[in-house]
This record gives C-alpha cells, sequence and structure tokens, in this order.
C-alpha cells in the first residue's frame, strides 16, 4: 500500500521528530507500508513538506510541495541536511503565494517565503541537480480557464534525487484539477483553477518512481 501525507498546518518545532514518529506508527500499525510513504501538501502543508525534507528527509520516499515556497527560516536551517526527490507546481499569478517572495500577509503576518524560482534552486543545490532540464509543455486542454502548464525537470543530480518544477502560468491558488463546484466565489479570492493537469494525478506519478531504498 501507498501513504500520502496532507497536512495543512505548519508546526512551530519539532516538526520532522513529530512527523516521523507518526510514521512509524502507522508503519508498526501495518496501516502503512514502510517502502511507499510519500508527503505531499498544499499552500501551509506544502512549507510542511519543505520543513520535513529538511529536518527528516529518509522519513519519506519523496516529497510535494503545491502552491508553496520555502520560509525563508527554513532555508537558512536546511542547508546541506540531505536530498529527497522533490516535486514543486506552484502558480504565477498565487494570491496568497507570491511568486516573486516576500511577506506572506493574511489577517497577521506568517513570515517570509524565498521566490519560486529561489525555491527550486535551493533544492536543485541541496540534490546536486545541474542546470540542464527537460521540458514538457501540457496541451491547453481548458482554453477558458486562463492558465498554461510547462513542467521542468532536473534528473541530472549527483544525489540522485530529481526536482521536478511545474509552472503554472496564469494560475491563481487552487490545485490544478481541483473539482470546486459551483463557487464562484472562491475563484474571486483565489484567482483561476488550472483544468489542464490534476495536480493529485501528477503526484502520484511522480510519488511511484521511488520506492525507499531500505
Amino acid at each position: 500500500r501507498s501513504t500520502l501525507f496532507p497536512y495543512t498546518t505548519l508546526f512551530r518545532s519539532r516538526t520532522g521528530a513529530f512527523i516521523r514518529r507518526l510514521a512509524d506508527s502507522l508503519v508498526r500499525e501495518g496501516i502503512a507500508d514502510r517502502k511507499r510513504l510519500y508527503l505531499l501538501g498544499i499552500s501551509n502543508g506544502g512549507m510542511l513538506a519543505y520543513r520535513v525534507a529538511c529536518e527528516a528527509p529518509s522519513t519519506f520516499a519523496a516529497y510535494a510541495a503545491i502552491l508553496a515556497n520555502l520560509p525563508v527560516g527554513v532555508a537558512w536551517k536546511c542547508v546541506g541536511h540531505g536530498s529527497s526527490p522533490m516535486l514543486i507546481i506552484n502558480a504565477t499569478d498565487d494570491p496568497v503565494i507570491p511568486w516573486e517572495g516576500g511577506e506572506l500577509h493574511s489577517i497577521v503576518r506568517r513570515g517570509q517565503v524565498l521566490s519560486t524560482p529561489d525555491t527550486v534552486e535551493f533544492w536543485k543545490r541541496e540534490n546536486g541537480c545541474s542546470t540542464d532540464a527537460e521540458l514538457k509543455a501540457f496541451p491547453d486542454k481548458d482554453v477558458n480557464d486562463g492558465s498554461t502548464v510547462v513542467a521542468r525537470q532536473y534528473s541530472d543530480c549527483t544525489s540522485g534525487a530529481p526536482v521536478v518544477f511545474m509552472t503554472v502560468q496564469g494560475g491563481g491558488h487552487m490545485p490544478p484539477g481541483a473539482q470546486i463546484g459551483q463557487r464562484p466565489a472562491l475563484r474571486v479570492m483565489l484567482g483561476p483553477l488550472n483544468q489542464d493537469i490534476s495536480a493529485a494525478d501528477i503526484s502520484w506519478k511522480f510519488f511511484k518512481r521511488f520506492p525507499a531504498q531500505r
């Protein structure tokens, strides 16, 4: 069996240790397969995925962060902590997670994040990836959603852990392929919803390439 862990809360301390204990507990109970543990997060959950990849990289076989940039406070603590396969899906017109990085705002300040390009560069450096990328433009299946998708795969990595970066050009703060029904207010608040790909399907195709070497 394969287990995906979607978390949407960014813990303030000992995050990696907590998630590792949780994963160990699920394995002991027979709920999860130790060789098929993956961590996926969206928005704050994506920041959590980055943090666990830093603090406890070997807990999961691969990681995916959707609509999330790397928090500055995590980045400076993370250098040299290890490498893991990483999938990043970000949107250029996201009103919540700024593509160019900087301060996150809601009712209160939530701290600073790197830009999306800098987040990708960070994981490329951690994984020892070259600058060469395999590019793939996805068909514009929904010409009315105002967005398109291009993927860049960095596979020439000394660690053996690739980085896949998908740009949703013109997309907002909703996972591509999400089914939201008749909720126009969400589109107004969160921006365009891409329907050319499914973030869930893309994540699973990425994950299943990487059983843990245990």
